[in-house]
């Protein structure tokens, strides 16, 4: 009898194993966290895309509802030479307004803007 047992406990342990299995193939979800997380996750995505005129910019009514404009893909090279400039000119807004010191004949230093 307590063989018997054992056997039917192992049968019961190898059929959870093969649903589980199945299920994982399948793309069902077998834990409740899983299924939570994913009920969360449509909830979330369903409040957000409601279209709301309210939103809406300006800009976006000229282009027709709410479309964006067609981003063009920039190579690689592109992207890191839009950056550069894009640091650079964080980095000092208008070089022309630099100041450098110029000598007098005073032997003061007064600043003058350089010239461009």
């Amino acid at each position: 009898k307590q063989k018997d047992k054992e056997k039917e406990k192992e049968k019961e342990k190898e059929k959870g194993k093969k649903e589980k299995e199945e299920k994982k193939e399948n793309g069902e979800l077998t834990t409740k966290k899983q299924k939570k997380k994913k009920e969360r996750s449509k909830s979330h995505y369903q409040s957000r895309s409601v279209p709301s005129t309210a939103t809406a910019t300006s800009s976006s009514f000229a282009l027709g509802k709410g479309e964006k404009p067609e981003k063009k893909k920039l190579s690689k090279a592109e992207r890191k030479q839009q950056r550069k400039i894009l640091k650079n000119s964080l980095r000092d807004p208008l070089p022309e307004n630099k100041l450098t010191p110029i000598p007098v004949q005073e032997g003061e230093m007064q600043f003058q803007p350089v010239p461009a």
